[in-house]
């Protein structure tokens, strides 16, 4: 008996959100094609990656951020220092 072994590749699941009325539309267009709802968004993502040049992911920006050194406020809290930003302040304070 012969055995052939298979690669073994860490897989990863997207989950994709539809409504049932686009599942059930999306389910009859593919199986007028002879796919199932997996097979054709497999086939999708494949087309696109075989077309090197056909994908374009956006450049990520320096991001602008700073550290912010807090302070012991002596009671186990903290005290802003003069220069945090206001809406990091607003998040803070909400964060509870």
């Amino acid at each position: 008996m012969k055995f052939m072994m298979k690669e073994l590749i860490a897989m990863t699941s997207i989950n994709l959100s539809l409504t049932p009325m686009e599942v059930q539309q999306a389910t009859e267009v593919f199986a007028e094609e002879g796919l199932t709802l997996d097979e054709a968004i497999l086939s999708f993502v494949y087309e696109k990656l075989s077309q090197n040049d056909a994908l374009e992911f956006p450049e990520m920006e320096e991001p602008k951020t700073a550290p912010i050194m807090m302070e012991s406020n002596g009671k186990g809290g903290f005290v802003f220092p003069d220069n945090t930003p206001a809406h990091v302040r607003e998040l803070l304070q909400n964060a509870e």
